[in-house]
Order: C-alpha cells, then structure tokens, then sequence
C-alpha cells in the first residue's frame, strides 16, 4: 500500500518501524600502549650481569608462578573502543559489550618462543577470556581477560622459563640477565574483540565489532624478560 490510501471506507495507514543504528571502531597507534605487558623471569630482587648492564627492576610480582603483569587501563579495555550511531525514533536505547579473543585462524597457533625446559610453544584458545601458551602438555604462560564487566583488564602470568638465548646471527646478548624476548606468531595471530549489542526500547537491536590486533608474525604488545644465575 501507499503510506496513506483510502480503501472503501478505511483509512490505511502503513507506519515503518525504526531501528538503531551502532558503529565500533577500535583505537590504533600510541593510544593502545597501555596494553604492553612484561613479566621477568626472575623471581624475588632482580640481578644485573654488572659491570655488563644495570637490573631495570621487577615489579610484575612473582606469585603465582615466575610472575605476573595487569594492565591498568582507566575504565578498563572497552574504552580503547569508541561507540557511533544512534537509538533512532524508539529510543531510549541500552548498550551491553563483549570483550573475547580471536585467533585470525585455526590454533593452536605456533609462536617464536621456546620453553627452557622443553619445545616450541603454542597458543590455544582455551575460552573466549583465555589464551594458554603450551609446550605440549605444559602450561607456560597465559593471557587472559579478568576483572568485572566493564572494567576488564589484560593479564599476562608466566609459570615455566622461556628460551632467551641468542639465535645464529641475531643482536641479543646471552650475558644479559634482563634479556628480552618479544611474544611473536609464525602463523595467524591473537586479536581482542569488542562486540556490542544496541537495543531500543522495542526490542529491536544491532550488533557491531571491530578488534585489536595483539600478536602478530611482527609485533605484540607481550614480552619476557630473562633470569641469570646468582654466584
């Protein structure tokens, strides 16, 4: 029908619902350094190789395992995301988010890292918050999502050594007790994914996401820092 017709005695009148409209889009460039994790290997006060370096302290705590780092974002990992659109004519609208972690393919995905005491180390999806580095059978770190809606937080804990020695070629120094090893991916990668849902007060909603990319076969926002032996 036209929006308005006259059928015999009737008045048809056609009235088009509305919904809201929803845009994500995630921040980029110097506004997502506050996701860099580091954890030290050395558990306690940190050593220095010296007079070959100076220790740069270690703060990431040593328990549980080797240690532990939490990102401290104010407002937690959903403000590193900006909200477009609007409720449209059947508003007011309510917004609820999802934070998660996606592997850009099917894991577990292989890394550049190795364990001390082992083999290569994988990533697996072990849920949507939790991300577990393997060697085989063995934990060696994770990366997970913790902490309440709407104030999540990354958290990086290791519980095995990780390989720091300098490959054929390379500029890493094996003397340095400090040194450092990025979280890298030979294949695929980690992306933290912000979902959400818009609904307006009938019941209608959209969804929309966009994602971070937090491991790459060229950079992380993830690294390890070594241990040296004490004399």
């Amino acid at each position: 029908h036209d929006p308005v017709s006259l059928d015999g005695n009737k008045i048809l009148v056609q009235v088009e619902n509305d919904i809201p409209s929803l845009s994500v889009t995630a921040a980029t460039g110097q506004a997502l350094d506050p996701l860099a994790l580091n954890v030290d290997e050395t558990v306690g006060t940190d050593r220095e190789n010296s007079p070959a370096e100076s220790a740069d302290g270690n703060n990431d705590g040593d328990a549980p395992g080797l240690g532990q780092s939490t990102t401290n974002i104010n407002g937690g990992l959903a403000t590193l995301f900006t909200l477009g659109g609007a409720p449209g004519a059947d508003e007011p609208a309510s917004d609820s988010g999802t934070l998660s972690f996606l592997f850009t393919q099917a894991g577990p995905l292989a890394t550049n890292l190795t364990a001390t005491d082992g083999g290569p180390i994988t990533l697996e999806l072990t849920s949507s918050t939790l991300i577990t580095g393997k060697d085989g059978l063995t934990t060696i770190f994770t990366i997970e999502i913790v902490g309440a809606p709407g104030s999540e937080q990354l958290q990086l804990t290791q519980y095995e050594a990780i390989d720091h020695d300098a490959a054929p070629g390379s500029d890493e120094t094996p003397d340095v007790f400090d040194e450092i090893v990025q979280l890298l991916t030979t294949e695929g990668g980690v992306q933290l994914q912000y979902e959400v849902t818009r609904t307006d007060s009938d019941n209608d909603s959209v969804t929309k996401a966009d994602q971070i990319d937090l491991v790459t076969d060229e950079g992380s926002f993830f690294s390890f820092d070594d241990d040296g032996p004490t004399l």
